[in-house]
């Protein structure tokens, strides 16, 4: 007597006996957003947050010190509020695209990490330069933690067979 593998999901299919599903139904699965891409899409509206918070911080700073606030700190917070401000515009059209499962969402979302790498090394070298802060790893730890980010999840989507079913075919 011979086992018959097949598909967990549609359960009619025969498959291979080291697969869990059918070939169409593994593209269905496959052509939606899950497994490991819900980190990175958590990643974008945590970061869409935060970018809110860092906007509404400035601005209550502002409030409380306006006339009071140095021209070299006024320099380094509109520098960062600019930033801020593009990195969330960056971020909506990369969500977008990401619930529209389109091929250029790998492209984006790698422009995006690259851009949080380079806007964050930008504002620490103003910080240093205008505002003579101190260079120690407190400094630089945003900027190490978004390198890091960048190895992990560039490599993944530009390998990851499950980014090239979801977005790219």
């Amino acid at each position: 007597m011979e086992h018959k593998w097949v598909c967990i999901q549609c359960g009619e299919k025969e498959i291979p006996q080291y697969a869990e599903y059918c070939d169409e139904c593994a593209e269905k699965r496959m052509s939606r957003i899950g497994g490991w891409l819900w980190l990175p899409l958590i990643t974008l509206f945590l970061s869409l947050g935060a970018g809110g918070y860092t906007l509404s911080e400035w601005y209550d700073l502002y409030q409380q010190n306006a006339g009071y606030i140095p021209d070299r700190v006024l320099q380094v917070m509109y520098i960062n509020i600019a930033f801020t401000i593009l990195t969330m515009l960056l971020i909506v059209a990369t969500l977008y695209y990401f619930f529209r499962l389109s091929r250029y969402l790998p492209k984006l979302f790698i422009a995006f990490i690259l851009f949080a790498i380079a806007s964050e090394a930008i504002q620490e070298i103003v910080l240093v330069n205008l505002l003579d802060v101190n260079v120690d790893f407190t400094l630089y730890y945003p900027l190490i933690r978004l390198v890091i980010y960048a190895i992990i999840w560039v490599s993944y989507f530009l390998v990851s067979e499950r980014v090239k079913r979801t977005f790219v075919h």
